[in-house]
């Protein structure tokens, strides 16, 4: 999972992992990557496998309605500490802000055994929503994905290859960056195929790698235009 340094997704996930869980969280955003991602970490850590089939529910946005989402959150576990209630894909809602609205009277008095989970991407709640200042005032956790701008992707890439124990220098990160774009889901997937593709002796990410397994040239990017017009080499460049 890709790391952004003293972030919100950064803690939010560490909190996870730890098992200290919020009662409720609501998820938003552009960059469906992170809400996937944390999403993905509530569904495998909330609930041990053995105690799902009564105390996770899974719905979503299209087949909902707000009093389904809220009815079965103030239910009880069976035999359990925790019951783990998502609404996935809520954008999908008709009329959908309106909507969610109506579970703001269940976030000023969540079930502190429920953790609820609601994901809206594509778009975020306004902070004036009743729902997001319910969520924040009973210690739920509210994250925004913002879409990922360009000049952010190399620092992720390398954050990502250090988390994985891999070595990638800056013109392997680039290279990525600039073949792959801000796809972070496909970014990352090919970062993963290329950790498989490492000769057993080695443990770093380089352009001829990169140039093997992707197809994207060593020689001729963005990276090293910009290195031939700065050193002024005209063969190069041209």
């Amino acid at each position: 999972m890709a790391k952004q340094t003293q972030s919100p997704y950064n803690s939010i996930l560490a909190d996870i992992r730890k098992k200290k869980f919020a009662p409720i969280y609501i998820l938003m955003g552009e960059e469906a990557y992170f809400i996937d991602e944390l999403t993905n970490a509530l569904q495998e850590l909330v609930i041990p496998e053995d105690e799902r089939d009564f105390n996770q529910t899974i719905l979503y946005g299209a087949d909902a309605t707000m009093e389904m989402v809220t009815n079965t959150a103030r239910q009880f576990p069976v035999m359990a500490e925790k019951q783990l209630v998502m609404l996935k894909e809520a954008q999908t809602l008709h009329d959908a802000k309106r909507q969610l609205e109506k579970i703001a009277p269940y976030a000023a008095n969540p079930v502190m055994s429920t953790v609820l989970v609601i994901t809206f991407k594509g778009d975020s709640l306004s902070a004036t929503s009743k729902l997001i200042k319910e969520t924040t005032k009973a210690g739920g956790v509210v994250f925004e994905s913002k879409k990922i701008q360009e000049w952010q992707l190399e620092s992720m890439i390398k954050d990502y290859c250090k988390e994985h124990s891999i070595k990638i220098d800056t013109k392997s990160a680039a290279i990525l960056g600039e073949f792959i774009g801000t796809n972070l889901k496909r970014l990352f997937s090919e970062i993963e195929k290329l950790m498989v593709s490492l000769p057993s002796d080695s443990r770093v990410i380089t352009p001829e790698l990169i140039e093997r397994n992707i197809g994207f040239s060593k020689d001729f990017n963005n990276f090293e235009l910009i290195k031939a017009i700065a050193s002024r080499n005209y063969a190069k460049t041209m």
